[in-house]
């Protein structure tokens, strides 16, 4: 049976649930009073997890946890998790999803800053809009996303994929400045509006700009080089597997794709794609 966790609303303080806690692959299957007597830190206290939700057992899917309420207050929801699904229905704090490894978190509202930061696994989808540093570093970290997929359906802010290493971050709407600052490696796709100072010191990996938008063009860096323009084959592929996924996008494919390499301040041999109406 799937185990259903309500939030009580009992507490406006911050939860911290950095205890491989509120995790599919900790609470799946587990009995509801075995689940309630399980602790979370809630300011200077520690106090049952019972007291903040009602925790109970619906529809056959034994691998699911379902959490249901306005998290906003809930730090590190999902935070290393290495199987399982686990179900937001509901906005939720910041730092959801990690450090995961595996499994899958659905988020069914919006998401703060450093969803998936530093993930090396699994699958994300946010039916929403995502706050700043999306898959990216933490401060004093070398290395963001390892591996793992990002999926926004709505916005999302500032250093989406700061210090990528691998893995995938597709957002439908609005992207903030920096996208893709430092990237190491892996992919990112934007389908809405995109910010300033695109792909900053990115060494490697792709950044694909899908609004068919050619002025962006002239807002890149000049340490960015125009490289020809071409109709990738690949792209078709990855938009085969993004609705896979769940994430459908713009069935039109535009003509052409104008290339951009850099970053060549830190002798960078990465991508800008800009597609082209």
């Amino acid at each position: 049976m799937a185990l259903t966790l309500t939030w009580r609303d009992a507490t406006e303080c911050s939860v911290d649930v950095d205890g491989s806690i509120l995790r599919a692959d900790t609470l799946a299957g587990l009995d509801p009073r075995a689940v309630e007597s399980m602790t979370l830190r809630m300011g200077n206290a520690v106090v049952p997890l019972g007291v903040l939700f009602r925790v109970e057992t619906k529809e056959d899917a034994p691998d699911l946890v379902r959490i249901e309420g306005d998290l906003r207050a809930l730090t590190s929801v999902g935070r290393g998790m290495m199987a399982g699904r686990l179900e937001v229905r509901g906005r939720v704090g910041p730092h959801a999803g990690s450090s995961m490894t595996g499994g899958r978190i659905e988020i069914w509202g919006d998401a703060a800053d450093c969803l998936g930061a530093e993930m090396r696994g699994g699958l994300i989808h946010v039916h929403g809009d995502a706050g700043d540093r999306v898959g990216a570093a933490y401060s004093g970290s070398r290395l963001g996303m390892r591996e793992g997929v990002i999926l926004v359906d709505g916005r999302a802010g500032d250093f989406v994929g700061q210090g990528m290493r691998r893995g995938l971050i597709a957002v439908k709407g609005a992207m903030g400045a920096a996208a893709g600052n430092g990237m190491i490696a892996g992919s990112i796709f934007a389908f809405g509006a995109v910010g300033t100072a695109l792909g900053a010191g990115m060494k490697r990996g792709t950044l694909f700009l899908g609004a068919g938008d050619p002025s962006v063009a002239e807002r890149l860096s000049p340490t960015f080089l125009a490289s020809g323009s071409h109709s990738p084959p690949f792209l078709t592929i990855y938009e085969r597997q993004l609705e896979a996924w769940g994430f459908g996008v713009p069935r039109h494919r535009p003509t052409q794709i104008a290339r951009y390499n850099g970053d060549t301040s830190v002798r960078g041999r990465g991508e800008i794609l800009i597609a082209t109406p």
